[in-house]
């Protein structure tokens, strides 16, 4: 799990968290990775929203693509963001991904992931990047409630 670098929480029950990830941070020498961020509680977490930013653009030697969505095992790989080019768009104050949706967690506890896949290279084989993810989710305080 990676730290986030900002928790903001406003009241009991709403959260915002950012979380860099850098190029030396994906170690899977194959083409996708998947890095968790946060765990949704049982029966109550819900995602408001998902923003992806690159600060450095991410280079290979020979991989010809990598994207990041946001998603979940329950909800898919790319179930809270969809998969959002960082390899070839270069870097600008305009250049990000948000997302305003309202997500409804599963029964279960769910583990909300960032999954970094790559096309013609593996992950592993990155040789610089950075981009940040912000999530804005929702924990009810008595979730028997909805």
């Amino acid at each position: 799990m990676i730290d986030p670098i900002r928790s903001l929480t406003f009241g009991t029950g709403l959260k915002f968290q950012e979380f860099t990830i850098t190029y030396s941070d994906l170690t899977t020498a194959g083409l996708t990775q998947a890095i968790n961020l946060v765990t949704l509680p049982a029966g109550s977490g819900f995602i408001l929203g998902v923003r992806l930013k690159h600060s450095v653009q991410f280079a290979a030697p020979v991989a010809t693509s990598l994207t990041v969505s946001v998603g979940s095992s329950a909800a898919g790989a790319a179930g809270y963001a969809s998969a959002w080019q960082i390899l070839s768009v270069a870097v600008a104050d305009t250049t990000f991904q948000m997302t305003t949706q309202f997500n409804r967690g599963t029964a279960a506890a769910e583990i909300v992931q960032a999954t970094f896949t790559a096309i013609g290279g593996n992950v592993n084989t990155m040789t610089a990047g950075s981009v940040t993810i912000g999530v804005l989710y929702g924990v009810p305080t008595d979730p028997t409630s909805w």
